[in-house]
């Protein structure tokens, strides 16, 4: 999909879902960083059915490199212009 069609979805739906985005390596080491989060504080929600992070860059900041990484930061600058993060 061209950034065209993902503004027309921005737009229309308030959303997008962009498939295959992040590679398996970093979905991995996301995975591995949310794992090893200590989630005893007031921000974790755990329950049989049930798993959230509140403000989960502030609980777990060594996310926020690999979730806005250069690929993410360049894809939004195609769809809003340079400036916007």
């Amino acid at each position: 999909m061209d950034a065209l069609n993902y503004e027309k979805n921005l737009s229309e739906n308030g959303y997008i879902i962009i498939d295959n985005f992040y590679t398996i390596d970093e979905v991995t080491q996301m995975g591995s960083l949310i794992d090893n989060a200590t989630i005893s504080g007031p921000a974790f929600r755990k329950t049989n059915d049930l798993f959230a992070i509140r403000q989960v860059l502030v609980e777990i900041p060594e996310l926020a490199g690999l979730v806005f990484n250069s690929k993410l930061k360049a894809f939004i600058n195609s769809l809003f212009g340079n400036g916007y993060l």
